[in-house]
């Protein structure tokens, strides 16, 4: 409304402008009637192109200042708030594992059911019914000098065997002692010697712990006793006649974690 009121009476001041020469040329006589006429329109004309032009101006201060007024009048967005990571817990400290020993597959006893037999026969009525027995001696024999029972295959103590262990049950009679012996690779080694002899069955046990990784033979022996002694001649013969005592051998096991409950 502003600029309209400053359009119309800047176009009235340049209309009486321009009558008010156009009269003062006519009283004077410099100018005809035509001419002031010419020179009226032109400025009638100049006056309506620099209105449209004031008025195009106008109009874009006008909106210019309305669209800045609208600006300030609304109100500006509130920043964005950061959002903030919700509040973490410390770690909850967990307490060190404590040390544990492996606990070892247990493993079942090895029956030794495989030998090599001089002078033993495998025999029956055991203490231990299920498990193979043996019967040594018991004869006169002119040529045998000694009984061995011998293991046909060799047999490794494994290294995680807890307590590896020869167990068997024995009775024996006689005048001679018996043996269980070991061999660990070129020869024999006594493990155990009974002297003291009962026909009652006992059970053996022997620690085989110093021998983990090793490959073993296990043999039970017993020389022979000479009972008789002659040269040749008619019916007599050259050399010894032996006697071989009774040895029963039965269950014979290698377990590999014997514990004294497993009697």
């Amino acid at each position: 409304m502003q600029g309209k009121s400053i359009f119309i009476l800047l176009t009235s001041f340049l209309v009486l402008l321009a009558l008010a020469c156009s009269a003062s040329a006519n009283n004077s006589g410099t100018l005809p009637v035509e001419s002031n006429k010419g020179t009226v329109a032109t400025l009638v004309a100049a006056t309506d192109v620099a209105g449209a032009s004031m008025k195009t101006t106008i109009d874009a201060v006008v909106a210019a200042t309305f669209a800045a007024a609208q600006s300030a009048a609304t109100p500006a967005a509130p920043e964005a708030t950061p959002t903030l990571p919700p509040p973490t817990e410390p770690p909850v400290q967990k307490p060190a594992p404590s040390p544990t020993t492996p606990v070892q597959a247990t493993a079942a006893a090895i029956s030794l059911e495989e030998w090599k037999m001089a002078a033993f026969a495998v025999s029956s009525g055991c203490r231990v019914a299920e498990s193979p027995c043996y019967e040594g001696g018991g004869r006169q024999d002119q040529a045998v000098e000694e009984m061995t029972l011998t293991s046909a295959k060799s047999l490794l103590i494994d290294p995680a065997w807890k307590n590896p262990t020869l167990v068997f049950w024995h009775k024996f009679q006689g005048s001679q002692p018996v043996y269980v012996n070991i061999n660990t690779g070129s020869q024999w080694g006594r493990l155990k010697s009974f002297t003291v002899n009962s026909m009652t069955w006992s059970q053996v046990i022997i620690d085989l712990t110093k021998y983990k990784g090793k490959n073993i033979s296990i043999q039970f022996s017993s020389p022979a006793e000479v009972v008789q002694r002659k040269g040749g001649g008619a019916g007599g013969f050259y050399g010894a006649k032996t006697k071989l005592d009774d040895w029963f051998l039965n269950a014979i096991q290698i377990v590999p974690n014997y514990e004294p409950t497993n009697n």
